[in-house]
């Protein structure tokens, strides 16, 4: 009797791609569910930079986790996303998909100044990117605290109060 092996020549798996992600210490992130082709198509990846949070590789889709920065820097991970498929034994490797996870920085200072004469003391910070400045101040015969925040995105600036 004649054994038969079946040999799938010519199939390179693919990886869809998969939005990069950009978040704030302590919120989580999405889960990162992989897809491609062929049907039965695996994903193995690795990260850059585990202190975000997320381990150095795995394989399959990444759970949501909670983001880390303990840093006045924001923190860029860039994970690497290789499809594999095999099929009578032999395993081919696709083209590596790349994105990536950037946790923004920790305020980098907060400074505390009392401005002689005008009853108001202001407290203030700067995210170590430089593009976030918040203020709050306080108007001694007011006796309340008021809240301003600056975010710089884009070229433009937003004021919270």
């Amino acid at each position: 009797m004649a054994s038969q092996v079946v040999i799938n020549a010519g199939i390179t798996p693919t990886v869809n791609t998969v939005p990069n992600q950009a978040l704030c210490p302590g919120a989580s992130t999405t889960a990162v569910t992989f897809s491609g082709t062929p049907t039965g198509v695996t994903f193995g990846w690795t990260n850059n930079n585990t202190s975000i949070g997320l381990a150095a590789s795995g394989s399959g889709n990444i759970s949501s986790f909670v983001a880390v920065n303990a840093t006045t820097i924001n923190q860029v991970a860039t994970i690497t996303v290789t499809p594999s498929y095999t099929s009578g034994g032999v395993t081919c490797m696709g083209t590596p998909f790349v994105f990536t996870i950037t946790v923004y920085a920790n305020l980098a200072s907060i400074a505390i100044t009392e401005t002689s004469g005008s009853h108001q003391t202001t407290a203030s910070s700067v995210k170590g990117d430089g593009n976030t400045y918040s203020e709050w101040r306080r108007y001694v015969f007011l006796e309340q605290w008021s809240y301003y925040s600056r975010h710089y995105h884009r070229n433009s600036w937003n004021v919270f109060s």
